[in-house]
């Protein structure tokens, strides 16, 4: 038997495109409300006036870069203030750097590791993302979730 999401908030990274997209209205669809954030501005604006919002009784998108710890604090802040509650937090983005090893640079490992490994920074692993959002509320029950997606490019 599926959770009932009614009500429930979820924040989904890398959620103007791709799974994390397809994520958001599934989610949507069982009743959540949403905030979406992503990088790329214009694909987060198109995803937030379209038909999303309207299966979401609330949503609210937000510019974010998952591997810059000040701009996950922002928007654990926004989605709080906002919303009230995190009940979900879907780690979605992802970057991939394709090519052959002895062509990478050091830069591309660095942001690959960053964004796909870390999430917040280089201290701490992706399960931050459930303490960034735990501390806002002062409880660590506060976040139900944290799933870490997966992109296949």
């Amino acid at each position: 038997m599926m959770e009932d999401l009614q009500g429930k908030v979820a924040v989904i990274t890398g959620g103007a495109s791709g799974i994390g997209f397809a994520t958001a209205k599934i989610l949507a669809g069982r009743g959540a409300n949403l905030v979406l954030a992503d990088i790329e501005a214009s694909a987060l604006g198109k995803a937030g006036r379209g038909d999303l919002v309207r299966r979401a009784s609330r949503s609210k998108a937000c510019s974010a870069i998952v591997g810059d710890f000040a701009s996950v604090n922002r928007l654990a802040d926004t989605a709080f203030s906002k919303m009230g509650a995190v009940h979900i937090v879907f780690n979605n983005a992802g970057i991939a750097v394709g090519g052959p090893i002895a062509e990478m640079k050091h830069s591309d490992w660095d942001v690959t590791i960053k964004v796909d490994l870390w999430w917040t920074d280089s201290r701490r692993g992706s399960i931050s993302a459930a303490h960034d959002f735990a501390q806002k509320t002062g409880r660590a029950s506060a976040v139900h979730r944290v799933v870490r997606g997966t992109r296949a490019e």
